[in-house]
């Protein structure tokens, strides 16, 4: 097999056969692929051949204009590319140039949800498929992947199926009667489909370059799943609850979804009760 499949296919075939989400393949192949290509530009020698100075060079050569979320996941899937290379009885590779790279720090979520009020402007000006997907994001919770493979026939109003959700995984969704509304009428067929954007990438970047025509340059579709989260809170749903209506596997990333403003927060001590009064003061020592 070695023979005929350079090592990053036959990284991407270990990937398939684990069943990652085409969509995690994807982004590793694209990544891997890229890298690759400039070690070569840089060093004559290919991803399977560098050393960790090397690996660190193109770091810096490249990395410096990179988000902390974008060197963290480009770092992933490096180092994941070559634990996967050096395990095992017979490893392709004997040691992996990551281990003396420190990690670049994952970035603690702060919630930005969207406004209720960019929302309300939003829904207001929006008509037909960008109305639909509006309400899909902000009243389903719907990541934007989740949006584009939606079918028409994964709607209905006892629920909305999620064939493939992040990371491979399925769910049913509770249908919020605006969702029905919107969706009902539609034909078989996918639900973003007049025009059907090239990958749930490009429905995200038409979204925003939509939403500043709008006059609303701060709004993106993912910052409609923290309002969604936020409302819920608000609302008195439980956390738990909320987590499985986000579809996080861990209550961590559900409380990095919700946003609690200082209002809430000098709201809520006044819930203590009062053991003495306001204007007392504490005894002279």
């Amino acid at each position: 097999m070695r023979d005929y499949m350079s090592l990053i296919d036959e990284y991407l075939a270990y990937l398939r056969v684990g069943k990652k989400s085409p969509k995690t393949i994807r982004a590793r192949e694209n990544f891997l692929r890229g890298i690759d290509y400039d070690l070569i530009e840089m060093f004559g020698l290919g991803i399977e051949e560098v050393s960790d100075g090397e690996i660190v060079a193109w770091m810096d050569t490249y990395g410096r204009r990179w988000k902390p979320w974008t060197a963290s996941t480009y770092y992933n899937h490096l180092n994941s590319f070559y634990k996967w290379a050096t395990r095992g009885r017979d490893p392709r590779l004997l040691f992996n140039p990551c281990d003396d790279i420190d990690r670049p720090p994952t970035p603690k979520d702060v919630a930005e949800p969207a406004t209720t009020e960019d929302i309300s402007i939003a829904l207001a000006m929006s008509t037909g498929q960008w109305r639909t997907i509006v309400l899909l994001a902000t009243y389903g919770s719907l990541r934007c992947a989740d949006i584009y493979w939606l079918d028409r026939g994964d709607v209905s109003l006892a629920g909305i199926r999620i064939r493939n959700g992040k990371g491979g995984k399925q769910a049913i969704l509770p249908c919020h009667d605006l969702i029905w509304d919107a969706v009902e009428p539609l034909s078989p067929g996918w639900v973003v489909r007049d025009p059907r954007p090239s990958s749930p990438e490009a429905l995200s970047r038409d979204a925003g370059r939509y939403f500043r025509r709008l006059g609303l340059p701060k709004l993106h579709l993912h910052a409609m799943r923290h309002w969604y989260a936020t409302g819920l809170l608000l609302g008195g749903v439980d956390i738990r609850a909320v987590q499985t209506l986000m579809r996080h596997a861990k209550l961590e990333t559900t409380a990095g979804y919700l946003h609690v403003t200082e209002g809430q927060r000098r709201d809520a001590i006044t819930a203590l009760p009062l053991l003495t009064s306001p204007s007392s003061k504490a005894p002279a020592a």
